[in-house]
């Protein structure tokens, strides 16, 4: 995001914090995109954690982010990113769930859920049979 994107945002709240009519109402539609960014969110807090435990800064660099374990387990850069944007699907539509939309984004984060969920057991058994090809990838482009 950056610092001008992380700066907008901030007083973006700020703003709406103070001039905000249905304070209430407002809260609650911000869960939506906090709810849509709760993949990399997640992941920055426990880079926070995991770097702190291990007593460096927490602007260190590092392989143990999320996306790293995902291609180190054996999934290709194509297939990790399709979590990610799966992931992010559902949290998404879990945001839109609580602010009312419920029916039509419940069957989608279910049909979401178990076309991920079927991909990466498919992953999982190649991965087991030894049957993944040379390149090892799941989806071929």
């Amino acid at each position: 995001m950056g610092d001008n994107g992380s700066h907008f945002l901030g007083m973006t709240l700020g703003i709406i914090s103070i001039f905000g009519i249905a304070k209430g109402e407002v809260v609650f539609a911000l869960l939506v995109p906090l709810a849509a960014l709760a993949v990399p969110i997640v992941d920055a807090g426990l880079a926070i954690i995991r770097r702190r435990r291990q007593g460096v800064s927490i602007g260190h660099a590092d392989t143990e982010h999320v996306h790293h374990q995902l291609l180190d387990f054996g999934l290709t850069q194509r297939e990790t990113c399709l979590v990610f944007y799966a992931a992010t699907g559902v949290t998404s539509g879990l945001g839109l769930m609580l602010y009312g939309h419920k029916k039509i984004i419940a069957v989608a984060v279910v049909l979401l859920i178990v076309a991920v969920s079927t991909l990466l057991g498919e992953r999982l058994s190649e991965m087991e049979t030894g049957t993944a090809g040379d390149s090892g990838a799941l989806l071929e482009s």
